[in-house]
């Protein structure tokens, strides 16, 4: 019965809503843990994974053409660069340090590896439906303007979200400034358009056979065979690395939260906290680290007003073993 349903299913409605499963999650978490105003979930690659799904799930020839030029050109980078760390241990392009760093839960590490997935489940869906041209360019006409204008004024600069303020490759961050923002979103933009022309001719012009579209599904599941291996290891020499966990902690008047790390330079990382005051009155506070009853300072002497959720950030060495602290807070009310 369960192979009869099997059967009847739609594998394209079926993958898509993987994908969208997928693309949910990853959002989630990027929400939860990072907060809807820092925009980690407006990367390409999820928005990728978020268009892949829905031309999936609605057999849409332009949503899968236009988003598939955006992974070509961001997604290949980072397959080079994950493969590089995973054979080596060490950084090529820089691009996947944040997968690496001791902060990030694994959850959010595991389910980073749908970069491999993209590009080839497009492909195999573009191979397999009805060959006829699409509105992929103008999608992408519509689409990549809007995802950097919202980079760019919607989210922080200091998270440089699709690299729009700053080069994500290290070594190159003095290039940053408004005239890169904008060299770098026009050759962008050039970029997906001449792919998407390319995928979109190629894709509508060419006669598949039967045959070959069955050795393209044989070729997938052999890629993805190949895939779940690399991530396997790439999965145990993630667990081989020390790791950093922090707790939070409260005082009558005040909270001292937990925020989250992400990579900053080589061996460093930036930690963020919040300090939420739950008194009207504003307080002097000083944080540090309660390491196996030793205290690491943070910031010290520093005001949050009355009610405020004050957002903090310090730049910590990566530990070299595991390690797990607890946020701690000393305060008093300021003197008028």
């Amino acid at each position: 019965m369960l192979l009869s349903l099997l059967k009847k299913l739609d594998p394209f409605v079926l993958t898509g809503g993987f994908f969208s499963l997928w693309a949910f999650l990853n959002t989630y978490l990027d929400v939860l843990r990072y907060g809807i105003d820092q925009g980690f979930y407006w990367w390409f690659c999820n928005l990728a994974l978020i268009g892949s799904a829905i031309g999936l799930m609605f057999k849409h020839r332009g949503w899968l053409t236009g988003f598939l030029s955006i992974a070509c050109f961001t997604q290949i980078f980072w397959i080079i660069d994950n493969q590089y760390r995973v054979f080596t241990g060490k950084n090529l392009l820089g691009l996947v340090e944040f997968m690496y760093q001791p902060g990030l839960p694994l959850d959010e590490f595991l389910l980073s590896h749908y970069h491999y997935f993209t590009i080839p489940v497009a492909i195999l869906a573009l191979i397999h439906l009805p060959q006829k041209k699409s509105n992929a360019l103008l999608l992408i006409s519509i689409f990549n303007p809007l995802i950097f204008a919202i980079s760019y004024f919607f989210f922080p600069a200091t998270q440089n979200i699709n690299c729009i303020h700053e080069p994500c490759f290290p070594g190159l961050t003095h290039w940053a400034g408004p005239l890169y923002s904008l060299l770098f979103w026009g050759g962008v933009f050039l970029v997906h358009l001449i792919i998407g022309y390319y995928l979109e001719s190629f894709f509508t012009q060419t006669k598949f056979t039967e045959k070959f579209k069955a050795y393209t599904l044989w070729a997938f599941i052999g890629f993805c065979t190949l895939a779940c291996v690399s991530a396997t290891f790439d999965i145990q020499y993630r667990l081989s690395l020390p790791s950093f966990k922090c707790n939070s902690s409260s005082l009558p008047s005040m909270e001292a939260n937990c925020g989250f790390t992400l990579d900053h330079t080589d061996q460093k990382m930036l930690f963020s906290y919040k300090m939420k005051n739950l008194s009207p009155s504003p307080q002097i506070c000083s944080t540090f680290f309660d390491l196996n009853g030793e205290n690491v300072p943070l910031h010290q002497e520093f005001q949050v007003k009355g009610s405020e959720n004050k957002r903090l950030e310090v730049i910590l060495p990566y530990p070299n073993q595991s390690v797990t602290v607890t946020l701690k807070a000393y305060c008093t009310a300021m003197i008028n």
